[in-house]
Order: C-alpha cells, then structure tokens, then sequence
C-alpha cells in the first residue's frame, strides 16, 4: 500500500542550518512589508525542503544583559521584493545573565512543515525590533532551522 502513496510526508535528507548576527531592526511593518531584515533560508535543493522548526537564541554571555525584543519572521519574494510577516514573538529580556540562567530564546514550530519550493524565489527572513548596535552587547542573535530537502519521487512503474 505504501507504493500507492505519491504526497511527499519525510524528507529524505535532514536539513540543519545555523547562522549568528546582529538582527536588522525594520522601520516599517506595514504594505508593502518588512523593509529590513536578515535573510536566513532560501532553497537550493532540486526537489524542494520542509522546514520545521526555526530557534532563535540570544548570544548574551554570563554577566551581560539581554534586551527584551520582538523577533520577526517574515517571507521575501525575492521576485517582487516583498516581505511579508509571517509571525512574531516576543524574546523576554534579561539583566545580568548568571550561570544558572537560561539564555532567552524563541522557538517557531511548523506543525506540518512550512513547504519551501526550489529556485522560487521564496525566502525565510528575520528581524528584530532591537539588536546589540543599538542596546546590548547580548542583543546579537544565533538561528537554527530544522528540516530537510526531498528526495527524488519515485518513478511509476
């Protein structure tokens, strides 16, 4: 019976990206979108990928202090060149990281996956609306996105 199921549910290549910076802080929100903002997927892959999870982790170190901030995570149609907000979360702050703290953090959860097409255009962007230029050293961001790209379907016989 499995033969017969042609819809994509794994990927079969696991997909784990990470990247640190000090997030751009958008002036705008409104029509036509996002205009600043940090690029953090777009897909290469020939068959597209499935993302499931994005983490987004403040790089504060012991002793110093975190700002709380919204974390904007937006779309890019790069063809068009709009972003477009896909949703936010608030990052509660902290005021002298310990050793027992718990660095703030967010975490975007796709229940069953945000589908990114290959070669679209389509891009996976965040911003912030604070960074370590204008605040706190322990403003700057480290992202993690989970996934994975698909393989080749299989061919009917």
């Amino acid at each position: 019976m499995a033969e017969l199921n042609k819809q994509p549910i794994f990927t079969g290549t696991p997909l784990l990206i990470t990247s640190q910076f000090d997030p751009e802080i958008p002036t705008n929100l409104k029509t036509p979108g996002i205009d600043n903002y940090t690029v953090v997927y777009e897909d290469a892959s020939f068959y597209g990928s499935l993302i499931t999870k994005v983490t987004v982790c403040s790089t504060g170190l012991i002793g110093t202090n975190v700002t709380t901030k919204v974390i904007y995570l937006g779309i890019v149609d790069a063809n068009s060149g709009v972003a477009s907000l896909y949703q936010s979360k608030i990052m509660t702050g902290i005021s002298g990281i310990s050793a027992t703290d718990v660095v703030p953090y967010v975490t975007f959860e796709f229940g069953g996956g945000l589908v990114m097409h290959p070669n679209s255009g389509y891009q996976l962007v965040i911003a912030a609306s604070t960074n370590a230029a204008e605040d706190e050293p322990g403003d700057q961001i480290s992202v993690t996105l989970e996934g994975g790209t698909y393989d080749q379907p299989p061919v009917d016989k």
